[in-house]
């Protein structure tokens, strides 16, 4: 009989547990997918930002500058993210970093933002025209580069829950453990009873 009661908390405990972390499960993948959609729009925001800061900056550089930009070496690891194209008169590349297309211009657009596929690769490009030199500079990221930084962002944030949820169901187990300690009391208490046995049961530490 005691091996039932036992049995019966178990059943009891394991069921409130699955169903407490199914909650917290569901309810931290849906903060998770917020705050993976939320943080990812920021950094497409921030990239968009530093595309238009390094235009504006290319687009001020003089004749001797431009001609020492041409074929920019890749002078550090992550400098392979972002590619630029300068234009004078709209038709003469004036300068280019070495990984950039030289063939033909990163996007048709020639102001503001755009997205394009060049040999088969997607594009976010910003377009500065100066309408006085003509001048046309294009700076241009991957989008591969862009979804990798986005990767490691939803990484970071699924990394601390995945490995909080054993700690949680941990505690949770814990918990619901302390709060049946004393129906479990109770029940064995019942169990160990003789059938004609009619004193009152001691439930004062039991729940209401």
């Amino acid at each position: 009989m005691s091996n039932t009661v036992t049995a019966q908390s178990s059943s009891i405990r394991r069921g409130l547990l699955i169903n407490l972390i199914g909650v917290v499960v569901v309810a931290w993948s849906v903060s998770g997918i917020i705050s993976y959609l939320d943080a990812r729009r920021e950094l497409g925001d921030l990239l968009d930002a530093h595309l238009a800061h390094t235009g504006s900056l290319l687009m001020a550089l003089g004749g001797d500058d431009l001609a020492r930009l041409d074929g920019t070496p890749l002078l550090h690891r992550y400098s392979h993210r972002m590619s630029f194209q300068i234009w004078e008169d709209g038709a003469v590349l004036q300068g280019h970093s070495l990984d950039a297309p030289t063939t033909r211009r990163l996007s048709s657009v020639v102001d503001g933002f755009s997205d394009t596929t060049i040999d088969g690769v997607r594009w976010r490009i910003f377009s500065l025209r100066d309408p006085q030199t003509q001048r046309l500079v294009q700076a241009g990221e991957r989008y591969g580069e862009r979804n990798r930084l986005a990767g490691a962002i939803a990484t970071d944030i699924t990394w601390p829950i995945a490995l909080a949820l054993p700690l949680v169901g941990m505690l949770v187990w814990t918990g619901i453990g302390r709060g049946l300690r004393a129906l479990s009391t109770v029940s064995r208490e019942v169990a160990a009873r003789a059938p004609d046995t009619l004193s009152p049961l001691d439930v004062s530490a039991a729940p209401t």
